[in-house]
């Protein structure tokens, strides 16, 4: 006796709808990352730097969060001046912990 078991499997559906769901998922927490950079902003004379953050696609799947002032990175890091205060590198680590969940509602 020869016995046969077909197994269906959902590849062809999660291939489909992976890459569309990820695109939206890196874009939902680039958002983040732009909107904890801003909220990170604190040294505010003109309020250019803290309304400088921008979020822009570059491709599938890939956002870029930065800030259009020049002298954001001084702030950022820290010069011999300037003590640092970061905006960015902290809006980052604070969704670190939450990248498994993400990527569980993507999958």
């Amino acid at each position: 006796m020869i016995q046969v078991d077909v197994v269906f499997n959902d590849f062809h559906r999660i291939a489909r709808d992976l890459q569309p769901a990820a695109d939206a998922w890196a874009g939902e927490v680039a958002a983040q990352v732009r909107q904890g950079a801003e909220d990170n902003t604190v040294r505010v004379e003109s309020g250019d730097m803290k309304d400088g953050w921008e979020l822009v696609a570059l491709g599938d799947g890939v956002w870029m969060v930065y800030n259009t002032q020049f002298y954001t990175i001084f702030h950022e890091f820290g010069t011999i001046f300037i003590p640092a205060s970061p905006m960015l590198v902290p809006a980052v680590e604070a969704l670190r912990n939450n990248l498994p969940s993400f990527w569980e509602r993507v999958l």
